[in-house]
């Protein structure tokens, strides 16, 4: 775990976009991009999400990593985002930041100073993430978030949004 505290503390995180086409005859007028998180270790390789996540939910980090990634994205990156507004790009949330009453406020002070274009930002919100907080708190969630009249869209598994009744787009499926 200090190995992952230091690459904290030493900023060794980077973020990748991935493109999302759509397979169909007629792609939409936006070309979406999920946004992926990086580790690099002491000498520079990339580590895998899947070789450290785990461990960073298992001692509370995500929220942290969440925040950075949404952070970055925002301050770093603006500049490109708002001289290509063609691109949409797409955030995925982990559990442990939904159960965050911290969140909310960090991402409306975030988009507001970021002044995003309203429906270029997606939070993606996982199955796991649904089932292992409960709707009920991501329903109280999703309407401070739609509460904003921004346009900024939150995807989630369709079967399940719709079992939530939950006014949100969907991921597919």
């Amino acid at each position: 775990m200090s190995g992952f505290r230091d690459a904290i503390a030493e900023n060794r995180f980077s973020l990748f976009a991935q493109e999302i086409r759509e397979l169909g005859p007629h792609p939409g007028p936006q070309r979406h991009y999920e946004i992926l998180l990086r580790m690099r270790d002491e000498h520079g390789a990339i580590i895998e999400p899947a070789q450290f996540v785990p461990a960073a939910e298992r001692y509370g980090l995500m929220i942290d990593l969440d925040r950075w990634v949404v952070g970055t994205l925002l301050r770093d990156y603006i500049g490109a985002l708002r001289a290509t507004p063609d691109i949409a790009p797409s955030v995925n949330l982990s559990a442990n930041s939904l159960s965050d009453p911290r969140l909310w406020p960090f991402l409306r002070d975030e988009l507001r100073r970021a002044t995003l274009a309203p429906g270029r930002l997606s939070l993606e919100i996982t199955y796991t993430a649904l089932i292992c907080r409960g709707h009920a708190r991501l329903w109280n969630w999703c309407g401070r978030w739609a509460s904003t009249r921004q346009g900024y869209a939150i995807a989630m598994p369709r079967a399940l949004s719709e079992v939530f009744a939950l006014p949100v787009g969907h991921s597919g499926a």
